[in-house]
């Protein structure tokens, strides 16, 4: 199944919605981070570096 090969793949969410509650929605659904809109790119790049470090750890444990 497609999907399952995916379900370990991190994402980011990108909203213009950004309350706490907005935040523990996409963590709930499976986000790594949630960023909200307008988006930098020094925050976005930050961002892909914290979820790349924490898939390199998780993959150093396996």
């Amino acid at each position: 199944h497609e999907l399952r090969k995916t379900r370990d793949t991190p994402g980011i969410a990108m909203s213009g919605f950004g309350s706490d509650e907005d935040v523990r929605s996409s963590r709930s659904a499976g986000f790594a981070e949630h960023l909200t809109k307008p988006i930098n790119y020094r925050t976005l790049e930050e961002a892909i570096q914290r979820v790349g470090a924490r898939c390199e750890g998780a993959a150093a444990a396996r």
